[in-house]
């Protein structure tokens, strides 16, 4: 190995985290290595095809692409790649050891990861990078090998051969691919068969066609089908191998099967899978795979290294220890000038104050209101958390801290010997200071004007849409957190917009808030079948909803960090359940007696008796005008009009307490309230929302 080595080693990156790639781009151009930079998937393909290098530097979370068919396209590549995983730092540790196995990658590394430390693998790694030319395909992938699939690996491959059926060629490759999926696991063969039913449509117009030099491969396409559909059986991969044998004989070029069963990255094929139309064309698969819910991402989909800024003189080293070992960036500045210029050049999502010992009470006190007054003057830090880290014993700085806008007060001393309280850090930072991207699609922006300055206000960028025909193909470009659609685009429902957006399962972690004018039952009963996460209304201050936008966007942002899966409650409630209800209610109103509502379950049947008392309890006894709308087990939508104050926040209190000590259903993901009070007691929306 020898310095000409590096200087010819082409090494590409494929991360959507700037900083660590500006860090490790700059490091390894030190070194010589000739280095390029893309951000999403997408755009790194095209680079690797073109540049063809020899070692590719991507992150688990690639951007715009799952990651499994991210390593399939670049292994299918006519040139020999070094594939280096880099992991976010919350990545499970056995996850990441399987990536190996399935992908045959070289290298697997984990953040927090110096660039150095990257560097010295990296030189490591240069004695396998062979540099002559290479014309041969890369060995084929191992379709028998033994690694678990998951029910979403399924989904795409069959959601794949939905499109690919349209060629005959393609059509038979993925049927190859996709049999090798289900011998590997028999009790997932269902889905095989559930697809091809779904593609006898289309294979038989490829039948109709009647083309002689296609007639011996479809009569044997045709007969394979039969063993899967009609017997049960799946056949044999050399089955699939002599019909993909009679087609790579024939003469016409365009019926060739190339190397890869995916389709040609740069083919006009794959823009056209973009598109509104074969989204659409998604939307028959079977229901029990697709519609009933989101499926659970395999990764947090939003990885983000935290940044903090810390204020004051000397940490310590336990502090920038604590920052590298969970995945934090550290800033210091002494003064809070400094700090303040820091703040106007770079983005953090916590600001920490360090008060010395010997700092005396009210001067303590001022130091804090400066700096709070000083990061709240600038307009991207209105909600970023202000932590006070001292030893003083002065109460009156810990009041002054409570009483400060999203500042808190903590232990310097007990940061520095338990690790939780640093946790504490992070978990602080992950309530108010990530701001998700956001999306949105509206066929009139103009009436979406305010709403649209208060979240680029509170949000990291905001993007949007007129025209729902190029909603998939701007959602693979920007790749937002959050989804806000108006309900009528144009001729298209926004519900239906929906619907498509969920059928496409690279879009599963992505949060669809929808924005309403009327909350009738039909409106909302469409929302929970569609798969939306939260509701708002136009007729709501645009303060009041781009609130609601963060504060639904959190929710499921905790929930798919924690691992935990949604369900999407149809919400089926009949008239005669709705109406027995508000009987009940008027009746317990005139008899002024506490009143238990009964549950109204996922599948349409009311709950009774002990399973009521384990799930609600919820006791009217002031004077109302209206009802409880709908109750649902795992999500909650109410519309209530004319309520006292006092007893709306009484009623979501306690609907709060019962959720959270529900034993029996499914992780609540998103709450949506909807409440109009009188005019002389008005209800702050924002304090009863606080709680989620």
């Amino acid at each position: 190995m020898t310095e000409e080595d590096f200087s010819r080693c082409k090494i590409a990156i494929v991360d959507s985290d700037n900083l660590f790639c500006q860090q490790l781009q700059a490091c390894l151009r030190d070194a010589d290595f000739q280095v390029e930079y893309e951000r999403n998937a997408l755009s790194g393909l095209k680079k690797i095809k073109s540049w063809k290098p020899h070692i590719v530097i991507s992150d688990y979370v690639v951007h715009g692409m799952d990651y499994f068919d991210f390593a399939q396209q670049v292994e299918a590549l006519p040139f020999k790649t070094h594939m280096i995983v880099v992991s976010s730092h919350y990545l499970d540790g056995p996850l990441i050891s399987q990536l190996a196995n399935i992908s045959r990658v070289a290298l697997t590394v984990q953040k927090p990861i110096k660039p150095q430390d990257l560097l010295n693998k990296i030189i490591d790694l240069i004695p396998q990078v062979d540099f002559s030319e290479q014309t041969e395909p890369p060995e084929p992938i191992d379709t028998e090998s033994d690694y678990s699939l998951n029910d979403k690996d399924l989904q795409q491959e069959i959601a794949r051969l939905q499109f690919e059926a349209k060629e005959l060629p393609r059509f038979v490759a993925s049927l190859k691919a996709l049999t090798s999926l289900a011998r590997q696991q028999p009790h997932k063969s269902q889905y095989l068969r559930e697809a091809l039913e779904q593609s006898k449509k289309t294979f038989e117009e490829v039948r109709r066609q009647r083309l002689p030099h296609l007639e011996e491969p479809i009569e044997q396409v045709t007969n394979l089908l039969a063993e899967i559909i009609d017997k049960g059986s799946l056949p044999s991969l050399k089955a699939w191998d002599q019909v993909q044998g009679e087609l790579n004989t024939l003469s016409e070029p365009k019926n060739r099967i190339g190397t890869s069963t995916l389709p040609d990255f740069d083919s006009e094929e794959t823009e056209e899978l973009h598109s509104m139309a074969d989204i659409q064309n998604l939307l028959p698969l079977p229901t029990n795979m697709i519609q009933t819910f989101r499926p659970k991402p395999r990764l947090p989909t939003f990885p983000h290294d935290q940044a903090f800024l810390v204020v004051g003189n000397d940490p310590g080293e336990e502090l920038l220890n604590l920052g590298s070992r969970y995945g934090v960036s550290i800033t210091i500045r002494e003064q809070l000038e400094q700090a303040r210029d820091a703040c106007q050049s770079a983005t953090f999502d916590l600001v920490l104050l360090l008060l010395p010992p010997n700092l005396s009470g009210e001067r303590a006190r001022e130091t804090v209101v400066s700096m709070h007054e000083s990061l709240r003057g600038l307009e991207m830090y209105n909600e970023t958390p202000l932590v006070v880290l001292s030893d003083l014993e002065s109460m009156h700085t810990r009041v002054v801290t409570a009483h400060l806008n999203n500042s808190h007060w903590l232990s310097w001393s007990e940061l520095r010997r338990n690790e939780n309280a640093f946790l504490k850090l992070k978990s602080i930072a992950d309530r108010a200071g990530i701001r998700p991207s956001v999306l949105i699609v509206d066929s009139d922006i103009s009436d979406s004007e305010e709403l649209l300055r208060e979240l680029s206000r509170r949000c990291s960028k905001v993007d949007t849409v007129r025209q729902p025909d190029t909603v998939i193909k701007v959602i693979q470009d920007c790749r937002p957190d959050v989804i806000l659609v108006s309900e009528q685009i144009g001729d298209l429902s926004g519900l239906d917009l929906c619907r498509a957006i969920n059928s496409c399962l690279s879009f599963d972690s992505i949060t669809l808030i929808l924005e309403v004018t009327s909350t009738d039952s039909g409106t909302l009963k469409g929302a929970f079948r569609a798969g939306i996460d939260g509701i708002i209304y136009k007729s709501d201050s645009k303060d009041l909803s781009a609130e609601l936008v963060l504060k639904i966007w959190r929710r499921c942002y905790t929930l798919r960090k924690s691992g935990e899966v949604f369900e999407k409650p149809s919400l089926e409630v009949s008239a005669d359940i709705r109406a027995s209800i508000e009987q009940d209610l008027k009746r317990a109103i005139d008899e002024q007696r506490p009143l238990t509502l009964g549950v109204i379950d996922i599948n349409d049947t009311e709950l009774t008796g002990e399973d009521v008392a384990r799930k609600w309890q919820l006791s009217l006894k002031e004077t109302t005008t209206s009802a409880v709308h709908h109750i649902g087990q795992t999500r909650l939508l109410i519309s209530v009009i004319g309520l006292r104050k006092s007893t709306v926040s009484k009623i979501l209190q306690e609907m709060l307490e019962a959720i959270h000590q529900n034993t029996l259903g499914q992780p609540t993901n998103a709450f949506v309230f909807r409440c109009r009070s009188y005019p002389d007691d008005a209800l702050n929306l924002s304090d009863l929302l606080g709680s989620f």
